[in-house]
């Protein structure tokens, strides 16, 4: 037997007691790599200077490779970035810091991971930085087989709370029964527990042993710091007054709780429970899950993991609501809702599409939708189908369907293709509406706006007649009592001058004599003689009489052109010969073509087809055509020069004639031209000078008459055409076709 007092009894018993802590380090290694969430610890230099094994699986590299390294050995530098700046947080604050974050593995996946990180120092003052990590991509991408998740995690958790539980429980045994001798073993005992508690700290949820005694008595031997985010109670309240917990159960989740409770104390069956807590800040959703084990005195201890679900919860109820308002939706909307699989089966079918279609939801689902599709129309659709799976973009189309009764109905279809993350299309949704009512009232409308245009342009047209009609009527009469009441006088004065030329010149000729015989005449002739200048007048009087004579056969040319271009004493319908119908004009506008204060007189050049047959026209007409297009070259003109661009140019209007010989389909006709180099006229303006009231001149100096006028009597009333040619700054040309019988 060793004597106690010995110092081999001392050696033993400190190899005994260093045998014990590295037990302990190496349980304490275990029970870390025993944890599912990844545990990593750094130094202050960034460094991972310890992982667990689901941290070197988690990430893709073996613990050699990584023991030594930083983030920016393994990550791109966008989040070694973010990574290195959260963590320096940490160890400039002192703080505990939980994040989300960006991940990307080994395998450039990219996983979004929920971190905690403390800091604590060892005895000599070194910084240590512990987190862990939860990765939660699949909470976020809408909760994707979240149940199942969520209890491999719990399952996972509860194995790792039983063990790390078990063993703590062994540790703090052996370290009580030490304590008293064993100073330093108990130091290091208090550090490695403060330790464990930063790694339970770090772990998502909170961490318990739950003790029902024989008795009915209960207690907490052990609950995380994680308590206080979840019940908002301290670790010492709750191991104070174990019923602080339970009464915070929503009243509607009692029962459910204290029957599960019950079920696990009689099957020792693990336990676990999703309800409502009230607390303070608001109510929460907690899940718990625990494995119960029997102790030698009876007692049941469980060990288990609680964790605050509430976000889920939420998640998933507005989701279940969601999913019920768009069941609704689908259900009561009354457009048609369609969805076919790539196979062009029909899959799903609302009680819209059963309406507007007539097949019911029995008889068309797995139906090819091409039963919808009228023969005539099926390559427009297999078209539209093909531009869909292909684009893998919503499209809209408009066509005919055939119903089950095998009537045609017009629907508008909307159409887009359902693709996965991965890319690949699992189906079409469609929405279908029955526009046939629809295209039906705008055919209608169309018919009745077209009848209404024609009606419109034919009011227009009687307009323009009566305008026409009224104005031709009236210009005429005026013109033809102008020319009357001018031609009266102007014949009395033309046939009397005949006469007074004669009578001039013998009253001359005995005044002649007389000085001839009588030279020497009385003073009081001589000074009468000199007082009216008798030389003079002996020259002038001839000279006078005959530019009155002059005067009055140009008076009785412009009657006569008056005449011409009235045509009011002819018949509507005569042979004429056009060329005294564009004179006439050209004498009646013989004003507006001389020189004036701002401008230069307007040169016309005739160029006349000298074999140029008569025409069977309405002459009157046409020479009120003539008229307005001659008034438009004039105005033209008079514009170019107020808009100062008139140099050393001369301002002219060509008039051409032409005859047209007829060819195997047409008749004789005749070419009348008439252009003027003046401003021009612009592309838009060209397409709306026919147009009735159409005018570009301010207002009060056109009435946009007059070339609608023009046309209307040359296409209508004679059956020609009336086109004109023009650019800017090029002039512009009228050319007047019309038949040689109209």
């Amino acid at each position: 037997m060793i004597n106690p007092e010995s110092n081999q009894y001392q050696a033993h018993l400190n190899n005994q007691l260093n045998n014990q802590q590295e037990e302990r380090l190496a349980l304490l290694l275990q029970i870390l790599n025993s944890i599912s969430d990844p545990i990593f610890v750094k130094n202050s230099q960034h460094e991972w200077i310890f992982l667990n094994d689901a941290f070197c699986n988690f990430i893709g590299y073996r613990r050699e490779e990584l023991i030594g390294k930083t983030d920016y050995d393994f990550f791109p530098k966008e989040e070694a970035d973010i990574f290195w700046k959260k963590d320096e947080q940490v160890f400039l604050t002192n703080q505990f810091c939980e994040n989300e974050e960006f991940f990307t593995d080994s395998f450039g996946v990219t996983h979004i991971i929920s971190t905690k990180k403390t800091l604590f120092f060892d005895k000599i003052g070194n910084k240590f930085l512990v987190g862990t990590i939860r990765d939660i991509t699949s909470i976020i991408e809408k909760y994707l087989n979240t149940e199942e998740a969520l209890q491999n995690a719990y399952t996972k958790m509860e194995t790792l709370v039983f063990e790390r539980t078990q063993q703590l429980l062994q540790i703090n045994l052996a370290l009580q029964a030490e304590i008293a001798d064993h100073q330093k073993t108990e130091q290091g005992l208090r550090e490695s527990k403060a330790q464990l508690n930063k790694l339970a700290a770090n772990v998502p949820g909170v961490l318990y042993q739950f003790m029902l005694q024989p008795d009915g008595s209960m207690s907490f031997p052990y609950i995380s710091s994680g308590s206080q985010d979840i019940f908002e109670l301290a670790p010492k309240q709750i191991q104070a007054s174990p019923n602080s917990v339970f009464s915070l159960i929503h009243p509607d989740d009692r029962n459910a709780f204290s029957r599960d409770l019950l079920k696990s104390i009689n099957t020792l069956h693990s336990w676990q429970w999703e309800g409502k807590i009230i607390l303070k800040s608001g109510t929460k959703w907690i899940k718990a899950i625990s494995r119960p084990e029997r102790l030698v005195d009876g007692a049941i201890l469980w060990h288990g993991v609680a964790s605050d679900v509430t976000e889920r919860k939420q998640i998933e109820i507005a989701l279940r609501a969601s999913q019920q308002r768009l069941s609704l939706l689908i259900e009561q909307t009354p457009l048609a809702i369609i969805e076919w699989n790539p196979k062009l089966e029909v899959e799903s079918w609302n009680p819209a599409a059963e309406k507007i279609f007539g097949y019911t939801k029995d008889k068309i689902i797995g139906c090819n939708i091409g039963v919808l599709v009228p023969e005539h129309v099926k390559e427009h659709v297999e078209k539209v189908v093909g531009d869909l799976l292909t684009s893998r973009a919503g499209n809209c189309s408009v066509n005919e369907n055939l119903t089950a009764d095998g009537r045609i109905i017009i629907c508008e279809w909307h159409n887009n293709p359902l693709v996965t993350r991965t890319g690949e299309i699992i189906g079409v949704a469609s929405i279908a509406i029955d526009i046939t009512e629809r295209k039906q009232l705008e055919a209608e409308r169309q018919i009745a706006l077209i009848k209404l245009e024609a009606a419109l342009d034919k009011l227009q047209r009687t307009q323009l007649q009566l305008v026409q009609n009224e104005k031709m009527s009236s210009l005429g009469q005026m013109v033809a009592g102008i020319a009357h009441e001018i031609n009266n006088p102007v014949s009395f004065i033309y046939g009397n001058l005949t006469y007074t030329s004669e009578y001039s010149q013998n009253l001359l000729n005995l005044l002649k004599l007389y000085q001839e015989k009588y030279p020497q005449p009385v003073k009081e002739i001589q000074d009468c003689i000199q007082d009216i200048d008798l030389e003079f007048l002996q020259k002038d009087v001839p000279l006078l009489l005959n530019s009155m004579k002059m005067g009055a056969e140009r008076i009785r040319q412009i009657v006569v052109s008056l005449r011409n271009f009235s045509r009011l004493d002819e018949a509507e319908m005569k042979t004429v010969n056009i060329h005294e119908g564009i004179d006439s004009t050209l004498m009646i506008l013989n004003s507006r073509l001389n020189q004036q204060n701002r401008r230069p007189k307007i040169n016309v050049i005739k160029n006349y087809d000298v074999d140029l047959p008569l025409v069977h026209c309405y002459a009157g007409q046409l020479n009120q055509v003539f008229m307005n297009i001659l008034v438009n070259a004039i105005d033209a003109l008079e514009q170019l020069c107020f808009q100062n661009k008139v140099a050393n140019q001369e301002l002219t209007i060509n008039i051409q004639t032409q005859n047209i010989q007829a060819s195997s389909n047409t008749q004789n006709r005749i070419l009348i031209s008439i252009a003027d180099n003046g401003c021009g006229i612009p592309q838009d303006v060209q397409q709306k000078i026919f147009d009735p009231f159409f005018t570009t001149k301010p207002v009060g100096q056109g009435t946009g008459l007059g070339l609608s006028i023009a046309y209307q009597i040359i296409v209508d009333k004679h059956h020609g055409e009336l086109r004109c040619i023009s650019n800017p700054a090029q002039g512009t040309e009228f050319k007047i076709e019309i038949p040689l019988r109209c």
